[in-house]
C-alpha cells in the first residue's frame, strides 16, 4: 500500500503479506482499510502504521464497504461475505 502527497511524492508504504488487489476505504475514524491475498484485512493509521489486522478464511480481492453503522462489509474467495465491527 502506498500513500502519496498531493505533490506527488511518496509519503508512506505498507507492505502486506500477499498482493493487494482490493481499493482501500477510509472509515469515519481515518483508518484506512484493505483486504490482502494473504486473507487478511488491514486497518491502517493515517500515518501509515497497522492499526489492527484480521485473519479471514480466504483471499480478499474486493474492496471492503462501509455501513451506515460502522460495520465493515468484505467478501472473500472463500465465497463468504464477512461483517465485522
Amino acid at each position: 500500500m502506498y500513500a502519496v502527497r498531493p505533490d506527488g511524492t511518496l509519503q508512506w508504504t505498507f507492505r502486506a503479506g500477499d498482493r493487494i488487489l482490493s481499493s482501500a476505504l477510509v472509515d469515519a475514524g481515518s483508518a484506512i482499510l484493505f483486504g490482502s491475498q494473504d486473507d487478511r484485512l488491514y486497518a491502517l493509521e493515517a500515518n501509515g502504521h497497522l492499526r489492527w489486522s484480521v485473519e479471514l478464511s480466504g483471499d480478499i480481492d474486493s474492496s471492503p464497504s462501509l455501513g451506515g453503522d460502522g460495520t465493515i462489509f468484505v467478501g472473500t474467495d472463500d465465497r463468504k461475505l464477512y461483517a465485522l465491527r
